[in-house]
């Protein structure tokens, strides 16, 4: 196996996602002693966060073991950058949700999404809500 100069880190990095993403899925379901991790939903949505940040980055770990361990050059490694932190870039988007007469109960995403809600229900009984020209600006309507 080639690398070895920073000891296969990357490796257990992803066996770190790996973990993580099987404690988060398993929340809410007994061990074989009954107990149950039980976190609040604000808690998995940052270990959710956390998971998916630590999920870019054993690629590029990975990558800087090469180069360091003289199995990538610099022109590889930096294509390899490239490549990886556009993918990044690319995953990255807004959601714009305008609502009227109903609701929604939960939005799940595992990219980096903003999602911002517009209800109209709401700016009816007076309430302050975003905006919905200056939220959607330069977004495409697809519904």
């Amino acid at each position: 196996m080639s690398g070895g100069k920073f000891n296969y880190a990357s490796y257990r990095l992803s066996e770190f996602v790996e973990l993580l993403g099987d404690f988060i899925n398993s929340n809410d379901i007994p061990d074989e002693e009954g107990n149950t991790s039980g976190y609040s939903d604000e808690t998995l949505h940052y270990l959710n966060k956390i998971r998916a940040q630590a999920a870019q980055l054993p690629e590029l770990m990975k990558a800087t073991e090469f180069l360091y361990s003289g199995d990538h050059g610099e022109e590889s490694f930096i294509e390899i950058c490239k490549e990886k932190m556009a993918e990044k870039e690319a995953e990255k988007g807004k959601v714009v949700a305008l609502l009227s007469g109903g609701n929604i109960q939960s939005a799940w995403s595992n990219n980096a999404v903003e999602f911002v809600l517009i209800d109209e229900d709401n700016a009816a009984a007076g309430d302050q809500v975003p905006d919905i020209d200056e939220e959607t600006k330069g977004l495409t309507l697809c519904y």
